[in-house]
């Protein structure tokens, strides 16, 4: 009985000190009551905050709140154990190449010396949020660069395993809807060295530190298109071949991420895959990515709790399976 109610205790402990736990308490920063609550979060000794503000304007921080996301992550450890993705001889190549590979790349130094430079910039950037983060659409607001690069990107685990997918499958073309500071794109392109790399950013500010960086890294495989994802979209899926690898981590509502998916599936094809940021970043999402896993193109998915991958093409192994990553 003891050893029954150890395992949960232990797993919540875990996903408290885990990185990715501090990504989604940090999410909601959009208001000063939101900044205010977030700060003495962890001095009170419930994990259910109510914030009359955020749930008027629909926003994560307590649309889905702490203990839900706790339950959650206790679920999704469940049933990594329930439906484990196996790597058996022939399964599923790519997954078995990169999620076990332990070798250390010298590229990843190269982004993480930039996240390292960008984590301790004092410069405030006037940011221009299109996406699910604000209550105003195209409302600037004044961010820390610092801010950005440790919690409005990808942590270094995922990154590095973007830059393993990307240097495995070798595609012909890598999209990204989401540039933010540019740390997630590095990955995808020192991954790839051939590969075109379209990422789109609507912050015009953003995008111009961003372009700043790809020039001062030697990334000349990036393009950056600065724009609203509805107005650039279908011009940059004309001009891209098929397969591809498409990251999608902007605009985290239910109908943007179904929008966006249905108009990047004419790149789905044998050897595509889409990869999802912030599965669980709302009640949206969550239901955006059941929606994307059971569509009848996807063969395969796997759930690594905040990241979502779909494969498409021809594989004997389909269904959805749980990953703790």
């Amino acid at each position: 009985m003891a050893w029954a109610m150890a395992v949960p205790l232990i797993s919540v402990v875990t996903f408290l000190m885990n990185s990715e736990w501090k990504n989604f308490r940090s999410t909601c920063l959009c208001s000063d009551c939101c900044r205010s609550k977030i700060r003495t979060f962890f001095r009170l000794p419930s994990l259910l905050l109510l914030c009359t503000c955020c749930l008027q304007d629909n926003h994560y921080f307590c649309r889905v709140f702490p203990i839900v996301l706790v339950f959650r992550y206790l679920k999704h450890r469940w049933m990594s154990l329930a439906r484990p993705l196996r790597f058996r001889d022939g399964m599923i190549p790519v997954l078995q190449q990169t999620i076990r590979d332990r070798h250390f790349y010298y590229e990843y130094n190269t982004v993480e010396d930039i996240r390292k430079q960008l984590s301790r910039s004092r410069q405030v950037l006037n940011r221009m949020d299109w996406g699910a983060g604000t209550a105003s659409p195209g409302r600037q607001v004044r961010v820390k660069v610092s801010s950005v690069a440790r919690r409005g990107s990808v942590t270094n685990r995922q990154g590095r395993l973007l830059f393993r997918i990307a240097r495995y499958l070798r595609p012909a073309a890598i999209l990204e809807l989401g540039t933010s500071l540019g740390i997630s794109t590095l990955y995808l392109a020192t991954g790839a060295p051939g590969a075109q790399v379209i990422t789109v950013e609507g912050c015009p500010e953003t995008s111009r530190m961003a372009r700043d960086l790809f020039r001062s890294s030697g990334s000349a495989n990036i393009r950056l298109v600065q724009g609203k994802f509805d107005d650039v979209l279908p011009e940059i899926i004309n001009e891209m071949t098929c397969p591809a690898i498409v990251f999608f981590d902007g605009n985290h509502t239910y109908e943007a991420t179904m929008l966006y998916f249905s108009r990047c599936l004419s790149l789905a094809g044998e050897g595509s895959l889409f990869v999802f940021d912030d599965i669980n970043w709302s009640r949206g999402m969550m239901k955006a990515w059941k929606a994307i896993r059971n569509h009848p193109q996807v063969t395969l998915s796997v759930d690594f709790f905040r990241m979502g991958m779909v494969f498409f093409g021809k594989d004997e192994h389909f269904g959805h399976y749980y990953m703790v990553f």
